[in-house]
């Protein structure tokens, strides 16, 4: 790296003795309802990148089995706990839901203050109120992808 973050491992150049903090890395997100989490997954990747508290994360996820999910559901086991403050600030993203019959919904994400949960929610587009996105709208081998940046606690 060169530029304005000049030789930023020796701790030298502009950001003095400050060290930046990234690390990068996998983890396996996972879809829940409650308490209630999905059972079987035909596919659950995740990457993320942390740069200082700022934490960019990418998945892809697709539910063989539901369990005994029922109702609005959101993705858990994000890599970093958030940061406390509100919900529109700390980070969202967007993610395509692809279902069986190739509907396709783009739908948010919302990080929950100092939780590692985000709550997947569909907009009405109209009076900026939304909804959570409920499993009434998603079959089993339903594709989850997307990404998004939140802060880290």
């Amino acid at each position: 790296m060169s530029g304005i973050i000049n030789k930023v491992g020796s701790k030298s150049g502009i950001i003095g003795t400050t060290e930046l903090f990234y690390e990068s890395g996998t983890f396996s997100p996972g879809l829940q309802q409650g308490s209630n989490n999905a059972q079987v997954y035909a596919a659950r990747n995740g990457n993320y990148t942390r740069v200082g508290d700022i934490v960019f994360v990418t998945f892809e996820l697709v539910i063989s089995d539901f369990g005994s999910m029922s109702g609005t559901c959101r993705l858990y086991n994000m890599p970093f706990t958030c940061t406390s403050q509100t919900i529109y600030y700390i980070g969202a993203g967007l993610v395509m839901v692809f279902t069986e019959a190739d509907m396709q919904q783009a739908v948010r994400m919302q990080m929950n203050p100092s939780e590692t949960t985000v709550d997947i929610v569909r907009d009405n587009f109209k009076t900026g109120t939304h909804v959570g996105l409920h499993t009434d709208y998603i079959d089993t081998g339903t594709l989850f992808r997307g990404s998004f940046q939140y802060r880290a606690a």
